[in-house]
């Protein structure tokens, strides 16, 4: 038996608590000295003052039977620890002052599993209560709570649609008391500001309100009304809590570049919408609430509106006029942070196209890069860095990038959990972590020009504004689709062929990406439903880690690439712009496998391709020929073993127009399941 403890350790509300004592208790009792789900769920159950017991008594069961079906799989639970036990986790209960009480809990693996999930169930994602943990463990479902429910008559969805109304019930609570907080602190500053105005400051506060308007933080910045239409104090909050949460990796990384003596700048580079910007913001929190190294306190963060510098310039010379006020100035302050969002736009911003005395606003800005006293931080996207800001080698050498990566579906939530709150504040809308869940995976099959967090983010936002319309005061999974309504009036108008010639090429990604275990993407959900220029996608959690020097990996990831285009010919001879695109990027990769990766015979590692000579130019076409034609040999072998189960989930997908991850799993299980299934041969007569 392995034991382990929990990190963090867990903290349970003060009724929580003592359902937990009492199911250590009755775990004693049974000789078993370890925490199970359905031990909770007993206990649960026979405390009047609790939730279940209130949900039970509602629906007027016969309480003999639920005692009796509760005793039955309580011993079920026990017979089978006895005989095969599992894996201890034990954690220790804190009190408010972090002195450890002398409480020790020891759980079974699965109650381990969902109590640590129940925190992400709570409103402020550390206490753990009745209601996050039920519904972790609803989530779970172990054989011995569906068994449970099954036996009283009631599908567990029924117990978990009522806990996730009390935790809708229990979030708006705790955030109009917020309100009420932030309501009598306001008042409370007014009537601090009424007194000191009939003691006579009234005329001094007049007098100083128009030149403290941008300066009134703790800074002794002052912008000049000429630049302040593009140059802006970044500011932040005073607060326990950062409104920008799950990205401290990439805070710290930020941190220890603008803490260097040189070259203290950085370029944070990444997709549209995976959170440059709020990286930045997170920084200011930092800063302002002190939390920082001591060298950063007191710094002030400048943002810098490139192109409303350039918005209005009608004249030759105007631009450059702005570029070099705004550097003068930046000459003038210390301990300042220059933030600039896009800023391979101050490439070539503002040039006049003349070769002499080039001055445009990376020019503007190389001096200020230099200076010790400021550190510039870029944003920008990767396709931005590459085609305009790398280019120059100059303005480049004078950044250290850091890549940003969009977060996994998993990490959205915890991310954004303080926007979504704010949200539901602005529209007085309630939305439960699991339809924000459900929002994570399905924006990724119709929302395609920027990525998570902001993807969600939007589609949250979008979703309480379609409730409020509709009347409704929480979010549901149909509205949140309601949102699409145009999009499957254009599925619905699909012929039938139309729709398994898409199907089938999906799916074809999917079954070979699935095949290769060394680098299986995780698949968050298929759809053939048309969405801006796509007319079917495959949703991945992540890219696979492909290994550089390992030839079968790449071509494993070309032969995934080409499956979509392998698939179509199986259901039909002819291709679709979805087949030519997935041509296109599997011969970039097989160009990559060749030129950069050195995984050619016939070619050294690095090499460039403009260094080539014509007869050398055309070897590398033929390798890259080949490796193609291997490629779409191991698709075409993986698809035709599995042609079967190509086909059923091609069926269902035409049907349903998407499947989430679990569905297609699930599909899955079923084939591989019949697939062992021994048919008893037929006895000759």
């Amino acid at each position: 038996m392995s034991n382990g403890k929990f990190s963090p350790q867990l903290a349970f509300d003060p009724d929580f608590l003592k359902i937990i004592i009492n199911a250590q208790k009755e775990s004693e009792r049974l000789g078993i000295n370890r925490i199970s789900d359905i031990l909770v769920l007993k206990i649960l159950i026979f405390n009047s003052e609790s939730y279940m017991s209130d949900f039970l008594s509602q629906r007027a069961l016969d309480w003999n039977k639920i005692r009796k079906a509760i005793e039955k799989e309580v011993k079920a639970w026990a017979d089978q620890a006895i005989k095969n036990p599992s894996p201890t986790i034990e954690a220790e209960e804190e009190d408010e002052d972090d002195e450890v009480l002398n409480l020790y809990f020891a759980y079974d693996e699965v109650a381990g599993v969902i109590l640590r999930n129940s925190a992400s169930y709570s409103y402020d994602m550390q206490t753990i209560n009745e209601i996050s943990f039920v519904i972790s463990m609803l989530d779970y479902n172990s054989n011995y709570i569906v068994n449970f429910f099954n036996t009283i008559g009631l599908e567990t969805n029924v117990p978990l649609r009522y806990y996730e109304g009390l935790m809708l019930e229990d979030s708006f609570e705790d955030f109009a008391q917020q309100l009420r907080n932030s309501q009598k602190d306001k008042e409370d500053e007014e009537t601090d500001v009424e007194i000191e105005i009939d003691e006579g400051f009234e005329s001094e506060v007049e007098e100083e309100q128009g030149e403290v308007e941008d300066e009134e933080k703790k800074t002794s910045i002052k912008i000049p009304a000429k630049l302040k239409s593009f140059v802006k104090v970044l500011e932040a909050e005073k607060s326990e809590k950062s409104p920008i949460l799950g990205r401290d990796k990439e805070t710290e990384k930020l941190t220890k570049v603008l803490l260097k003596a040189k070259k203290s700048n950085a370029i944070l580079v990444g997709k549209a919408g995976v959170g440059k910007t709020a990286i930045v913001e997170h920084l200011a929190w930092i800063i302002e609430n002190e939390k920082c190294a001591e060298q950063l306190k007191g710094k002030t963060i400048l943002s810098l509106a490139v192109n409303d510098i350039v918005a209005g310039t009608i004249y030759r010379g105007m631009a450059e006029q702005r570029f070099k006020e705004v550097a003068d100035y930046l000459a003038g302050v210390h301990d300042v942070i220059l933030f600039i969002d896009e800023i391979h736009n101050v490439i070539g911003a503002g040039n006049t196209g003349s070769s002499d005395n080039k001055l445009d606003m990376a020019n503007a800005l190389k001096p200020i890069l230099a200076r010790e006293g400021i550190s510039v931080i870029g944003a920008t996207t990767d396709k931005e860095y590459e085609r305009i800001f790398a280019k120059d080698e100059a303005f480049k050498r004078r950044f250290e990038k850091i890549e940003i990566r969009e977060p996994k579906p998993k990490d959205v939530y915890p991310m954004i959990k303080e926007q979504v709150n704010k949200l539901m504040k602005h529209h007085n809308i309630l939305i439960s972590k699991r339809v924000v869940e459900f929002i994570v995976n399905v924006s990724g099959c119709f929302v395609f020009e920027t990525n998570n967090p902001d993807r969600t983010i939007d589609l949250v936002d979008r979703s309480m504004a379609t409730a409020a319309l509709k009347g409704q005061k929480t979010v549901t999974e149909e509205i949140v689709m309601s949102n699409f309504d145009a999009n499957f009036e254009l599925f619905n108008k699909m012929t039938t062929e139309h729709k398994l010639s898409i199907a089938y090429h999906e799916v074809g990604h999917y079954l070979v990406s699935r095949e290769r275990r060394s680098f299986q993407k995780n698949v968050i959900a298929i759809s053939i439903v048309p969405a801006e220029d796509y007319m079917g996608v495959t949703v991945y959690d992540d890219e696979p880690n492909l290994i550089e020097w390992d030839y079968n990996d790449h071509l494993h990831n070309i032969a995934s690439k080409l499956a979509g285009r392998v698939a179509e010919k199986m259901y039909s001879s002819k291709d679709t712009s979805g087949a030519s695109d997935d041509l296109r990027r599997a011969s970039e990769e097989a160009r990559k496998m060749v030129l950069e990766y050195g995984l050619s015979n016939k070619f050294s590692r690095r090499n460039g391709e403009k260094d080539l000579s014509e007869d050398r130019t055309k070897l590398l076409n033929k390798e890259i020929d080949r490796i193609i034609s291997e490629g779409y040999q191991l698709a075409e072998n993986i698809l035709k073993e599995k042609s079967e189960l190509l086909k059923m989930i091609a069926e269902t997908l035409t049907e349903k127009g998407m499947l989430m991850g679990k569905d297609l799993e699930k599909i899955c299980a079923k084939y591989e399941i019949k697939k062992f299934i021994v048919k008893e041969p037929e006895n000759s007569k």
